[in-house]
């Protein structure tokens, strides 16, 4: 019975409830809410019968949402309340998308998302939110936790988000906003880790690519008390567990450690200090000869001005680096951590001989249990 009330008209009206929530004679908030809570139900329906059994696809729904989301871009022109009226409407049509993705058969509907474009759509809301949203980043907040939504336990959908976006050019939007909030920099560290970033014990790293954007925007951060707060919430996250520096390391996060000590003015002290013990902690693991060289590269000062602030912590992270802490592990380790990883090796009819022997160490690590799915 859903299937059949879900006709062109139906979709048509829902849609223009939500059109018209940009206007002047906007809906309430409430009714906005029933709409949206509606939309999504559709979206569940939809996704869980056969393409051909309804009178309007999925995709032709999903087209219509994105491009209520990304309209009104004239009304920034507008009056002050029409304007806090088309920000409500974003939020509230951003935080049903994760609702829409709450689904038991999710990873087929992330790809019906990605098959609609829903990254660039994302990316040009944000693109545009500046103009509407001058004063704040809420939708820039809400934004990324949607594109988090989107690649959760998904290695496929983020490779597509690299390949389409990039991270490179998101940091470059987001940089475009302004100086962030620290609620954007929590969203941020939240997508790292696919969850709450604050949650104990410290969730395993699933993209470290926020944590490489957060890095780089440290030094230009103008707030002291935002660079404290942020460097060590980076190495709360990034030292807590063997998996997590692993997947530092191979990100090549030394480097970017490395560029952001070496920013001038200086870090603060707390910030630096945070940074550092960073440092050492992935350093233990792998520091290239160049990156070496680059730590040492940050203690030269012009003659007269003194010692650099940096020589002592600097000598207590190589010291730790070079110490050996914890039980004995081996130098060189294959990461199986992603559900489809394995070793390949060749037949053994290329291998000499009539056997050989593989030995291996095996480490194990707590994983926080994923919360069941409700429909």
């Amino acid at each position: 019975n859903a299937l059949q009330a879900i006709t062109p008209g139906a979709v048509e009206a829902l849609l223009g409830v939500l059109q018209r929530g940009g206007g002047v004679s906007s809906p309430s908030p409430g009714l906005l809410e029933v709409t949206l809570h509606t939309v999504v139900a559709v979206v569940h329906v939809l996704h869980s019968s056969s393409p051909s059994a309804g009178h309007v696809s999925l995709r032709v729904l999903l087209d219509g949402y994105f491009r209520v989301l990304n309209s009104h871009l004239h009304m920034a022109s507008m009056e002050p309340e029409v304007a806090g009226d088309l920000i409500t409407l974003r939020v509230l049509m951003l935080d049903a998308i994760p609702a829409m993705l709450n689904c038991e058969d999710r990873p087929v509907l992330q790809a019906v998302f990605l098959s609609n474009n829903c990254f660039e759509h994302i990316i040009r809301l944000l693109q545009n939110s500046k103009v509407v949203d001058s004063s704040s980043d809420t939708i820039a907040v809400h934004a990324i936790g949607v594109l988090t939504a989107i690649m959760s336990n998904s290695p496929s959908a983020k490779e597509v988000f690299k390949e389409r976006i990039g991270y490179a050019h998101l940091y470059e939007v987001l940089r475009s906003q302004g100086q962030p909030t620290q609620r954007l920099l929590q969203e941020l560290l939240n997508m790292a880790v696919e969850g709450d970033h604050s949650s104990f014990p410290v969730r395993p790293i699933c993209n470290e690519q926020p944590l490489l954007i957060l890095l780089a925007w440290l030094p230009a951060l103008a707030c002291r008390d935002l660079q404290v707060f942020l460097s060590g919430w980076l190495r709360r996250l990034c030292e807590a567990s063997l998996p997590n520096r692993l997947t530092c390391v191979k990100a090549g996060m030394v480097g970017s450690l490395l560029a952001a000590l070496a920013t001038e003015p200086a870090l603060p002290a707390a910030c630096s200090e945070n940074l550092l013990e960073l440092l050492r902690a992935l350093g233990s693991l792998s520091i290239r000869p160049g990156e070496l060289r680059q730590l040492l590269r940050l203690l030269r000062r012009e003659r007269g001005r003194g010692p650099h602030p940096y020589v002592a912590p600097v000598i207590r992270a190589l010291s730790g680096m070079a110490r050996v802490e914890g039980p004995p592990r081996a130098l060189q380790c294959f990461d199986l951590t992603p559900g489809m990883a394995g070793i390949m090796v060749p037949t053994v009819q290329k291998w000499p001989g009539g056997a050989f022997a593989f030995h291996a160490w095996l480490c194990l690590s707590e994983e926080e249990a994923e919360p069941p799915v409700r429909p």
